[in-house]
């Protein structure tokens, strides 16, 4: 979630710069430029606050980039974990036992630790920030938008219900010719409604021409009509909700709301120059009585409903009528001048860029043995100054385990498992455990994005404890040389990612005995960090399967690759992967002999929930109805959703019908909602229908096709694709 804040909060500053830069040079092009290019010039800004495309460099990345790197540098896995690094130091250089207290587990004792004290889980707190900024901008867009919307439907069927065909045989032939000499094609009816104030265009799939009364001069009919065609020639409508949706993206942004004044300002006096354009200078007088004339229509929709043109105030009607009287065709010059000028705004818009996350997540192992555990060589003896700031004799010998999840030990002269104290770390950070015979020192806790600069991070630290004398020089390059093993193995395993290569992953598969996660591929994949085998399926076509290192071991048993190869059938079974030139095992978790229930049991309390969908799959209905109950209570509507579609046709349309109701009745609106798409047509229109009766919108709005007919609030009309005169 903050990534995507990220993103939309960096095109929102593009965007912003960039109406403040038109804003600021209006006066400059206003009466110079013409006005059709100071309409559509404002494209580059709309598809700059929508398009989420930037360059490699780009002022907004290096902006969040610079950002980012300073709220690194201020948390407390890098160098601001002085304080605890140096209590735990400090005892372990006295050469006494110290117990782990670290507060990054999710243990009580460490959370109880005096090291909570000074380590908050900093990164948690953001999280959580980022997923309530996320939730209030998603829930402020669709209120805006389906608010605009329904204000538009409800208008459209409104002015509809009053409208009639035009029946004037004459009016309708001149309508065919004006659309004829224009060249204008599409089908667009006219129709005739008294309640409009003045005439105006509506429709996407069917546009039609809405006069509020046929008692019009031959002239003021061939300007209206030939005003409206011009309209729906140009795709105004899809410009003006363009419009809309930006701002209901950036509803947060006032500039958005600036831009949005000029466009609907621009779009009437651009209209008005391509009409002039193709009509005698003479004429010019005449089509502005047009518009004076539009001013004086008596429609009851005429307050509520006002015109985005003549209605909307005199100033601008004054604008329109001067605009029509100074206008001249552009010179050369200015024709070359708006060339330069939206180069130089397109290259602006470029180089502003957006908001670019991480490509990918770092590798979470070193070099990895076959038991599961990741091994490093033992260090060697010499030069310890390799790139880590110490000159001074070789380190003692040690070696580094990775357990696979997030710690690192590193084990010094000669310790074993049975030295290493207990310790935990917080989900997606890790931690160095130094571990000797009779003592242990802690580093951490880092991002994995620190640990590309790791080295940099234990030196800080390390530099300050020596100054302190609370560690030796020979400890600090103990720490260093570990470190720069751990950093390099970690960089080498992120470049072997696969970048430049995408295969799709599916759900894990239960093949007793493990839990297999699988994917596949239709482009070659690259080899880099993975082994490869061909597996024979039972429709005997050989298929490529890639594996990384740590299962190589496993896979040469037959029970596994068993296993493995039931699982493959099992997917391409249940998915549309007849394209498909490799697949990958991306996960493999033994499980043993356990009863399928007792393992549903173990893996339901962890955050997983696709994992727990491979077990709940191979349940019986008794015992998936049961755990449906127990997420429904739970309120885990993550592992509901996962596991409910894969309950028999017959059961779930039931048991949607059944939940439903139940969420309807304890007013748990998320379940609901989510339901309602797992819903036949009939069942919702049966739930709209019950959800208006007891009045609750809030329920109501949720439906793809509600009814609109008590919708009669339209204050907020003022910028919809509503075309007048």
């Amino acid at each position: 979630m903050n990534e995507f804040i990220k993103l939309i909060l960096s095109l929102s500053l593009s965007g912003s710069l960039l109406i403040l830069l038109l804003i600021l040079l209006r006066p400059l092009y206003r009466g110079r430029l013409s006005k059709n290019w100071q309409y559509y010039i404002w494209l580059v800004v709309i598809l700059r606050l929508l398009l989420p495309v930037t360059p490699e460099a780009s002022l907004m990345g290096s902006l969040f980039s610079a950002q980012e790197q300073r709220s690194t540098d201020n948390l407390p896995g890098p160098e601001t974990a002085l304080g605890q690094a140096e209590t735990f130091y400090g005892a372990a250089n006295t050469g006494s036992a110290v117990t782990d207290r670290h507060d990054v587990g999710n243990t009580t004792a460490e959370k109880n630790s005096p090291a909570a004290a000074l380590f908050p889980d900093t990164m948690t707190d953001h999280e959580n920030i980022g997923r309530v900024l996320f939730s209030l901008w998603l829930v402020v867009t669709l209120l805006l938008f389906v608010r605009r919307l329904t204000v538009y439907q409800s208008f459209v069927k409104y002015v509809d219900i009053g409208s009639r065909p035009l029946e004037d045989i004459s009016l309708l032939e001149r309508f065919g010719l004006i659309m004829e000499q224009h060249q204008i094609k599409g089908p667009v009816d006219l129709r005739i409604n008294s309640l409009v104030s003045s005439p105006l265009l509506v429709g996407f799939l069917h546009p039609r021409i809405i006069l509020p009364h046929t008692d019009l001069s031959e002239s003021d009919f061939y300007y209206t009509a030939l005003h409206e065609l011009t309209h729906y020639r140009r795709r105004d409508m899809l410009y003006k909700w363009l419009v809309q949706i930006t701002v209901c993206l950036h509803w947060f942004n006032p500039f958005v709301y600036l831009m949005c004044r000029e466009t609907n300002r621009l779009c009437e006096l651009s209209c008005d120059e391509r009409v002039i354009a193709s009509i005698p200078e003479a004429a010019r007088r005449s089509y502005g009585t047009t518009l004076v004339n539009a001013v004086d229509g008596d429609g009851s929709y005429k307050d509520t409903l006002a015109s985005v043109t003549l209605n909307e105030s005199k100033e601008l009607l004054k604008g329109r009528l001067d605009a029509i009287m100074k206008y001249k065709k552009m010179s050369k010059l200015m024709r070359y001048a708006t060339l330069f000028i939206t180069g130089i705004l397109i290259g602006s818009a470029v180089a502003l860029g957006a908001y670019a996350a991480p490509n990918g997540r770092p590798a979470d192992d070193i070099s990895t043995a076959p038991d599961g555990g990741a091994v490093t060589d033992t260090a060697k003896a010499g030069d310890s100054s390799d790139n880590t700031g110490s000159t001074t004799a070789a380190p003692p010998e040690y070696r580094i385990q990775y357990d696979g999840d997030s710690i690192y030990y590193i084990y010094v002269d000669g310790a074993t498992d049975s030295d290493k104290p207990l310790s935990n770390v917080t989900n997606d950070y890790r931690k160095l455990v130094f571990v000797w015979k009779d003592r242990y020192t802690t580093f951490g806790t880092f991002r994995p994005e620190d640990m590309s600069g790791l080295v940099r991070h234990i030196r800080s630290q390390c530099r300050t404890l020596l100054d302190k004398e609370q560690i030796t020089q020979e400890d600090m390059d103990l720490y260093l040389q570990a470190a720069k093993e751990i950093q390099d193995s970690y960089r080498d395993l992120e470049e072997q990612t696969f970048t430049a290569y995408y295969f799709n992953v599916l759900g894990p598969y239960y093949q007793k005995p493990y839990i297999i996660e699988l994917g596949y591929g239709q482009q070659t994949l690259s080899q880099n960090g993975y082994l490869s085998m061909t597996v024979t399926l039972s429709d005997q076509s050989n298929m490529p399967v890639y594996y990384k290192a740590e299962y190589e071991q496993a896979l040469s048993d037959k029970e596994t690759l068993y296993a493995v190869t039931a699982a493959l059938e099992r997917m391409f079974a249940q998915t549309n992967a007849d394209d498909a030139e490799y697949a990958v095992i991306i996960n493999m978790e033994y499980v043993g002999d356990t009863a399928l229930s007792s393992l549903a049991a173990k893996y339901y309390p962890e955050e997983d929930p696709s994992l727990f969908t491979s077990l709940f799959r191979e349940l019986d209905t008794r015992e998936k109805m049961q755990y449906l109950d127990r997420m429904f209570e739970d309120d885990k509507i993550d592992f509901f959703f996962w596991c409910i579609g894969e309950v028999e046709t017959e059961q779930q349309k039931e048991a949607v019908a059944d939940y439903a109701l139940r969420a309807y009745q304890k007013d748990n609106i998320d379940f609901f909602a989510a339901l309602i798409g797992m819903m036949d047509t009939e069942s919702q229109m049966q739930w709209q229908t019950q959800c208006k009766e007891d009045g609750k919108d809030d329920y109501f709005w949720l439906f793809p096709d509600n009814n609109t007919d008590d919708y009669e609030d339209f204050e907020d009309f003022d910028d919809f694709d509503v075309f007048n005169d």
